[in-house]
Protein backbone atom coordinates (compact mmCIF):
# COMPACT_ATOMS: atom_id res chain seq x y z
CA UNK A 1 0.00 0.00 0.00
CA UNK A 2 2.85 2.06 0.14
CA UNK A 3 3.88 2.13 -3.33
CA UNK A 4 -0.01 3.52 -4.08
CA UNK A 5 0.94 6.98 -2.21
CA UNK A 6 4.37 7.83 -4.29
CA UNK A 7 2.25 7.19 -7.77
CA UNK A 8 2.44 10.67 -9.05
CA UNK A 9 0.02 9.94 -12.13
CA UNK A 10 -4.01 8.33 -10.54
CA UNK A 11 -4.47 7.27 -14.08
CA UNK A 12 -0.87 4.70 -13.96
CA UNK A 13 -1.92 1.71 -12.97
CA UNK A 14 1.53 0.38 -12.95
CA UNK A 15 2.00 -0.36 -9.40
CA UNK A 16 -0.51 -2.58 -9.15
CA UNK A 17 1.30 -4.85 -11.05
CA UNK A 18 4.60 -5.24 -8.54
CA UNK A 19 2.81 -6.74 -6.10
CA UNK A 20 3.29 -10.25 -7.34
CA UNK A 21 2.98 -13.64 -5.32
CA UNK A 22 6.65 -13.14 -3.75
CA UNK A 23 5.44 -9.78 -1.59
CA UNK A 24 2.54 -12.22 -0.68
CA UNK A 25 4.42 -15.21 0.81
CA UNK A 26 6.58 -12.62 2.70
CA UNK A 27 3.86 -10.60 4.53
CA UNK A 28 0.51 -12.74 4.60
CA UNK A 29 0.49 -16.15 6.53
CA UNK A 30 0.67 -19.30 4.84
CA UNK A 31 -2.96 -20.41 5.41
CA UNK A 32 -4.30 -17.12 3.72
CA UNK A 33 -1.97 -16.72 0.70
CA UNK A 34 -4.61 -18.01 -1.33
CA UNK A 35 -7.35 -15.85 -0.28
CA UNK A 36 -4.78 -12.88 -0.50
CA UNK A 37 -3.66 -13.61 -3.87
CA UNK A 38 -6.89 -14.04 -4.83
CA UNK A 39 -8.09 -10.63 -3.72
CA UNK A 40 -5.08 -8.89 -5.35
CA UNK A 41 -6.02 -10.12 -8.45
CA UNK A 42 -9.77 -9.18 -8.32
CA UNK A 43 -8.73 -6.14 -6.97
CA UNK A 44 -5.80 -5.50 -9.92
CA UNK A 45 -8.56 -6.54 -12.31
CA UNK A 46 -11.19 -3.86 -10.93
CA UNK A 47 -8.48 -0.75 -10.37
CA UNK A 48 -6.97 -1.51 -14.16
CA UNK A 49 -10.53 -1.60 -15.46
CA UNK A 50 -11.16 1.91 -13.57
CA UNK A 51 -7.79 3.59 -14.80
CA UNK A 52 -8.74 2.35 -18.22
CA UNK A 53 -12.48 4.03 -17.80
CA UNK A 54 -10.64 7.28 -16.25
CA UNK A 55 -8.25 7.65 -19.20
CA UNK A 56 -11.51 6.56 -21.83
CA UNK A 57 -13.77 9.83 -20.03
CA UNK A 58 -9.97 12.14 -20.39
CA UNK A 59 -9.34 11.55 -23.73
CA UNK A 60 -13.25 12.68 -24.74
CA UNK A 61 -12.93 15.36 -22.39
CA UNK A 62 -9.28 16.56 -24.68
CA UNK A 63 -11.46 15.97 -27.70
CA UNK A 64 -14.76 17.63 -26.99
CA UNK A 65 -13.79 20.72 -24.86
CA UNK A 66 -10.27 21.37 -26.55
CA UNK A 67 -10.00 24.87 -25.03
CA UNK A 68 -10.72 25.75 -21.61
CA UNK A 69 -11.81 29.62 -21.17
CA UNK A 70 -10.56 32.00 -18.81
CA UNK A 71 -12.16 32.80 -15.77
CA UNK A 72 -13.42 35.86 -15.79
CA UNK A 73 -13.91 38.17 -12.75
CA UNK A 74 -17.47 39.96 -12.07
CA UNK A 75 -16.01 43.51 -12.68
CA UNK A 76 -14.36 42.27 -16.06
CA UNK A 77 -17.27 40.97 -16.82
CA UNK A 78 -19.71 43.86 -15.98
CA UNK A 79 -16.90 46.11 -17.82
CA UNK A 80 -17.39 44.04 -20.96
CA UNK A 81 -21.13 43.93 -20.90
CA UNK A 82 -21.02 48.09 -20.47
CA UNK A 83 -18.86 48.40 -23.65
CA UNK A 84 -20.57 46.14 -25.49
CA UNK A 85 -24.28 48.40 -24.71
CA UNK A 86 -21.81 51.85 -25.29
CA UNK A 87 -20.84 50.04 -28.82
CA UNK A 88 -24.69 48.93 -29.41
CA UNK A 89 -25.67 52.51 -28.53
CA UNK A 90 -23.11 54.06 -30.81
CA UNK A 91 -24.00 51.94 -33.72
CA UNK A 92 -27.62 52.48 -33.52
CA UNK A 93 -27.92 56.39 -33.55
CA UNK A 94 -31.45 57.39 -33.98
CA UNK A 95 -32.43 60.48 -36.34
CA UNK A 96 -36.02 61.64 -35.50
CA UNK A 97 -38.45 63.55 -38.23
CA UNK A 98 -38.58 67.23 -37.61
CA UNK A 99 -41.42 69.14 -37.22
CA UNK A 100 -42.06 72.17 -38.43
CA UNK A 101 -43.46 75.49 -36.43
CA UNK A 102 -46.62 75.56 -38.46
CA UNK A 103 -47.32 71.76 -37.16
CA UNK A 104 -46.61 72.80 -33.76
CA UNK A 105 -48.87 75.74 -33.68
CA UNK A 106 -51.65 73.71 -35.34
CA UNK A 107 -51.41 71.09 -32.43
CA UNK A 108 -51.21 73.68 -29.65
CA UNK A 109 -53.34 75.91 -31.09
CA UNK A 110 -56.18 72.93 -32.13
CA UNK A 111 -56.41 70.77 -28.47
CA UNK A 112 -58.82 71.75 -26.43
CA UNK A 113 -58.62 74.32 -23.08
CA UNK A 114 -57.60 71.21 -20.70
CA UNK A 115 -55.67 69.91 -22.46
CA UNK A 116 -51.54 69.79 -22.11
CA UNK A 117 -49.59 68.95 -24.98
CA UNK A 118 -45.60 68.69 -24.63
CA UNK A 119 -44.19 68.63 -27.73
CA UNK A 120 -40.75 66.75 -27.50
CA UNK A 121 -38.42 67.87 -30.24
CA UNK A 122 -35.67 65.31 -28.99
CA UNK A 123 -37.63 62.11 -29.00
CA UNK A 124 -40.07 62.82 -31.92
CA UNK A 125 -43.43 62.80 -30.38
CA UNK A 126 -46.42 64.38 -28.58
CA UNK A 127 -47.10 64.15 -24.64
CA UNK A 128 -50.31 64.59 -23.86
CA UNK A 129 -51.85 65.11 -20.29
CA UNK A 130 -55.46 65.77 -19.48
CA UNK A 131 -56.89 65.82 -16.10
CA UNK A 132 -58.55 62.74 -15.17
CA UNK A 133 -57.26 60.40 -17.76
CA UNK A 134 -53.89 58.49 -18.09
CA UNK A 135 -51.20 60.39 -20.28
CA UNK A 136 -50.43 59.46 -23.75
CA UNK A 137 -47.52 59.62 -25.97
CA UNK A 138 -48.19 59.88 -29.55
CA UNK A 139 -44.54 59.49 -31.87
CA UNK A 140 -44.29 61.30 -34.90
CA UNK A 141 -40.93 59.39 -35.76
CA UNK A 142 -43.28 56.28 -35.95
CA UNK A 143 -45.83 57.62 -37.49
CA UNK A 144 -45.81 60.23 -39.98
CA UNK A 145 -46.15 63.64 -38.64
CA UNK A 146 -49.46 64.44 -40.65
CA UNK A 147 -51.29 61.11 -38.72
CA UNK A 148 -49.67 61.81 -35.31
CA UNK A 149 -50.88 65.47 -35.20
CA UNK A 150 -54.72 63.60 -36.79
CA UNK A 151 -54.16 60.99 -33.78
CA UNK A 152 -52.96 63.74 -31.12
CA UNK A 153 -56.11 65.89 -31.91
CA UNK A 154 -58.85 63.02 -31.99
CA UNK A 155 -57.32 61.82 -28.83
CA UNK A 156 -57.62 65.11 -27.06
CA UNK A 157 -60.98 65.79 -27.87
CA UNK A 158 -62.42 62.53 -27.24
CA UNK A 159 -60.97 62.94 -23.47
CA UNK A 160 -62.55 66.61 -23.25
CA UNK A 161 -66.23 64.97 -25.12
CA UNK A 162 -65.97 62.25 -22.56
CA UNK A 163 -65.81 65.21 -19.56
CA UNK A 164 -67.54 67.91 -20.89
CA UNK A 165 -69.73 66.38 -23.36
CA UNK A 166 -68.02 69.18 -26.78
CA UNK A 167 -66.97 67.33 -29.91
CA UNK A 168 -64.35 68.49 -31.63
CA UNK A 169 -65.27 71.05 -34.22
CA UNK A 170 -66.23 70.57 -37.51
CA UNK A 171 -62.92 72.41 -39.08
CA UNK A 172 -60.54 69.84 -37.33
CA UNK A 173 -62.39 66.81 -38.71
CA UNK A 174 -59.68 64.51 -40.82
Amino acid sequence: MMKRALVANPLDASYVDDLSDEHVSDVVLLGDQSHATQFLKTRTEAVAKRVKHAQQVARLVETHYPTILPAVTKAEAKAAAKKADADLAREKSRVYARLLSEDKSLVEDAMPCVCRVLVDEFNGRFRMYYPGFKDRSISWSKRSVKVAIQEALTQAWDWHFAVTGVRMPAHLTF
